[in-house]
């Protein structure tokens, strides 16, 4: 008979997600194995969402002005994502559709997918999670989210609007709760960073919003440096994430984002470190 955890650590509790299965006790492997591969899932998302997210807006009011984007509408990025020695574990995909229509407001919208593939999706659980979100394309702030998360035979489906006259969120299940100024949601916070200052020393805090939950993270340039990419070098600015707990940043994912330094500020590595394996996650050309 299982027993019931007590979640001490957020993110922890987050990257498991309410798709998280008891392992069954039949066996001692095969449990481990679900239990890693569950998180997988959750952390092609959640560990990428938290390298990414970062906000240069005023903490006092909503930005005015229209801000310049490193993206085009159509960009879509594929990655690979490997796990401990296992190379070929899950895909990662980001994409940016623009909307224009007569009489409206020009919008973004902006998906994160990953899915598990080949012996992992085979032989342990099949991942199919998506994210997306519609954001307005002037001042880069969400307006509605919606994420369909499918594990195995399990599916949890809700969306999210942000009033932000009003600064408040409307949940699918029918709350609302304050809105704080720099919140995001999963799917926009992936591109937010790639429109802001790397400068190595700076660091900024940022809100992100899991359905009811608002997650502190805080970012840290930390330098520039060259990494290889499959066949190809880059030239990156490495960034840590760190989870904010009674105010003091911690590391225990050591996440670390790599964004190139050219005019597309391109995601073109993501690592992280939890106990129980190293996940990587490399764009792929």
């Amino acid at each position: 008979m299982s027993r019931p955890s007590t979640t001490v650590n957020p993110i922890r509790h987050f990257l498991r997600g309410s798709a998280f299965t008891r392992p069954s006790p039949a066996s001692r492997i095969q449990p481990y194995f679900r239990k890693v591969l569950l998180r997988l899932a959750e952390i092609l998302l959640l560990a990428l969402v938290a390298a990414l997210a970062s906000s240069s807006f005023s903490n006092d009011e909503a930005p005015k002005v229209t801000r310049s984007v490193p993206w085009k509408g159509g960009e879509r990025l594929q990655y690979r994502v490997s796990w401990a020695n296992f190379v070929a574990a899950g895909e990662l995909t980001l994409d940016c559709q623009e909307v224009s229509e007569p009489g409206k407001a020009r919008r973004y919208r902006l998906g994160i997918r990953a899915r598990s593939v080949d012996w992992v999706r085979t032989l342990f659980l099949n991942v199919n999670d998506s994210y997306e979100s519609s954001v307005d394309a002037e001042t880069l702030l969400p307006i509605q989210a919606e994420a369909r998360l499918e594990h195995g035979n399990k599916l949890v489906q809700n969306s999210i609007r942000f009033d932000h006259q009003n600064k408040v969120v409307l949940i699918s299940n029918g709350k609302t709760q304050p809105l704080a100024p720099s919140t995001y949601d999963a799917a926009t916070v992936m591109f937010i960073l790639r429109t802001v200052g790397l400068s190595p020393g700076n660091t900024q805090v940022l809100r992100l919003l899991d359905e009811q939950t608002v997650h502190m993270l805080r970012v840290e340039v930390e330098r520039t440096e060259s990494v290889r990419i499959g066949q190809k070098d880059y030239q990156v600015t490495r960034v840590a994430i760190k989870q904010v707990e009674k105010a003091i940043p911690q590391d225990t994912l050591k996440i670390r984002l790599y964004l190139s330094t050219d005019s597309r500020r391109l995601p073109v590595l993501m690592t992280a470190e939890p106990t129980w394996g190293t996940i990587k996650i490399e764009l792929q050309e």
